[in-house]
């Protein structure tokens, strides 16, 4: 998250866009740099997620949340020096139709920063191989756009956007607990033979209380700016 925020090199005063915005937590890390003077707003389709961003940041000086589709989003062409999209083009539809949009809302010279996970590379520790590389396999199936990771400077180029950086981050967990939830793991283990699943899980849980459980993928942050 610091690494796409800090991409975004916004300055006192500017605007910016947050798509995807959750919580609205890395929105109001946006806010605190562009200051009282600049103006932040961040987009979420789900209606919950935005009540719960609405509370928790209340009376947040230029933040404000909005209801929106990236591949539609509610503003004029360059409303914005800056947008972010981080871990929301993996889920949707249109992935590169909603960096067109993002492109699109920034003014000319504006930059649009987007890190994407590739799953095609999620991996586990442990010396079973075959059942790791299978239960990674499992957890990816329901990953809309698992290359997105690798996808993305591709869109950026098609969208017309000058790319400038392309950085790969290493994506990294060591809770089993947590690496379980974000990759849906419950279901991955439920194709896999129940005894083998259970050996497995069992493994990792060991691992986590020993401190050497890994879940690890690759991450890429593409940095584009707008055609002046």
């Amino acid at each position: 998250k610091r690494a796409s925020i800090e991409a975004l090199a916004l300055q006192s005063g500017q605007a910016a866009i947050d798509v995807g915005c959750g919580l609205g937590d890395d929105a109001r890390r946006l806010a605190g740099i562009v200051g009282p003077g600049g103006r932040v707003v961040g987009v979420d389709l789900s209606a919950d997620l935005l009540g719960e961003a609405r509370r928790r940041h209340r009376g947040a000086a230029g933040l404000e949340f909005r209801d929106g589709d990236a591949r539609a989003l509610p503003f004029a062409d360059g409303s914005f020096d800056g947008a972010r999209s981080e871990r929301v083009l993996q889920h949707i539809e249109g992935p590169a139709v909603a960096v067109r949009e993002l492109a699109r809302v920034v003014g000319r010279g504006g930059r649009v920063v987007a890190l994407e996970p590739d799953w095609r590379t999620l991996a586990f520790s442990g010396q079973e191989a075959a059942v790791g590389q299978a239960v990674a396999r499992h957890a990816v199936a329901h990953i809309r756009n698992p290359a997105a990771g690798c996808l993305l400077a591709a869109w950026f180029a098609a969208a017309g956007m000058v790319i400038e950086r392309v950085e790969a981050l290493p994506l990294l967990s060591r809770s089993f607990a947590t690496s379980e939830r974000l990759c849906r793991l419950q279901v991955a283990l439920e194709q896999l033979e129940p005894a083998a699943a259970r050996q497995w899980r069992a493994e990792r849980r060991r691992e986590e209380a020993e401190g050497s459980f890994i879940c690890a993928m690759l991450g890429v942050m593409v940095v584009g700016t707008r055609r002046r």
